[in-house]
């Protein structure tokens, strides 16, 4: 239960769809990512945990396209949507927390990766970037694409329309239409349609009565299994 919450209050991003070649993509959603909420209601061990779910997630599915296309499929496609990066990312619990992360993909999934797409990069991203870069191969990082305005554009020319969300040029929507594609890629508590922008903070979360909070917790749970029916 208390997993299931980090995960959707805290975590953002998810698997959607498969580039041209059909291997796997992953979206990450930086802009609402809340670093210093994160670390203060789990460790930084289960954040670690949470990271390597999602790598062995996407390596099963690269397993169940090798078997559905009948040919090797072993790296991903990543998105990552750098709208609203702020210095509150640059947090440096925050930042040391996702170097241990780089560390382990690039330890454990040294082909793994087989492009990066960085959209929507504000002013800050190349500090950022400048932060992070000496943890990641150079071969890695040939792989990294900063895209400029014609981002959309670009997308499409690696993934078909049809398998990108309709908010980043695609078509692809949710059965009810939402263009975010929420029931596949987590935008975080703040930006779904079921809490809108007065969603508690950390601190104000931390503060309910016990009660309070479990009523809260099963009430999120229905909610995020009935997204999924």
């Amino acid at each position: 239960l208390l997993r299931l919450l980090f995960d959707i209050r805290y975590l953002s991003g998810g698997l959607c769809g498969h580039d041209r070649d059909g291997c796997p993509i992953w979206f990450e959603v930086i802009g609402p990512l809340d670093p210093k909420g994160l670390l203060l209601s789990a460790s930084k061990q289960d954040f670690l945990k949470t990271k390597v779910r999602d790598c062995e997630r996407l390596q099963k599915e690269c397993r169940l396209q090798t078997e559905k296309l009948d040919k090797h499929v072993e790296a991903i496609t990543m998105v990552y949507d750098c709208e609203g990066l702020g210095m509150k990312h640059l947090w440096k619990p925050a930042m040391e927390a996702f170097g241990e992360v780089l560390t382990m993909f690039e330890e454990n999934y040294p082909e793994g990766l087989k492009r990066l797409f960085v959209i929507k990069a504000p002013k800050l991203f190349p500090v950022a970037y400048n932060l992070i870069k000496h943890l990641l191969s150079e071969d890695t990082r040939r792989k990294i694409m900063v895209l400029g305005g014609n981002w959309q554009q670009v997308l499409k020319k690696y993934i078909e329309p049809d398998m990108l969300p309709a908010c980043y040029g695609g078509t692809l929507t949710d059965p009810d239409g939402d263009p975010l594609c929420k029931t596949m890629v987590i935008f975080l508590l703040g930006r779904t349609k079921w809490w809108g922008a007065n969603c508690l903070s950390c601190q104000e979360w931390l503060a309910k009565p016990a009660v309070t909070r479990v009523f809260f917790c099963a009430v999120l749970v229905d909610l995020h299994f009935n997204t999924q029916e």
